[in-house]
């Protein structure tokens, strides 16, 4: 009984913390996030931004994930490593 406890605790361990089951990699998570940004930034600066402007915004949040844009997230600008 112990045993079975143990085990049913891990795998639920392993399945709560997986990324494989995190929406968070899904592109539409970064999109969802860009548009919430966008609303915040016209609501608090009173700046109301174009579609196409925010058409190449959200653009930009779907390609950010492909290759080899995704390498950008590790560059460090103040010495370019």
């Amino acid at each position: 009984m112990e045993n079975k406890r143990i085990l049913t605790l891990a795998i639920s361990f392993i399945f709560l913390f997986s990324p494989i089951l995190s929406s968070a990699y899904e592109v539409s998570a970064h999109r969802n996030l860009h548009l919430n940004i966008l609303k915040e930034y016209e609501k608090l600066s009173g700046v109301k931004i174009s579609p196409e402007q925010k058409q190449a915004f959200l653009k930009g949040a779907r390609d950010e994930d492909s290759h080899p844009r995704y390498l950008n997230h590790f560059l460090d600008p103040t010495d370019n490593n």
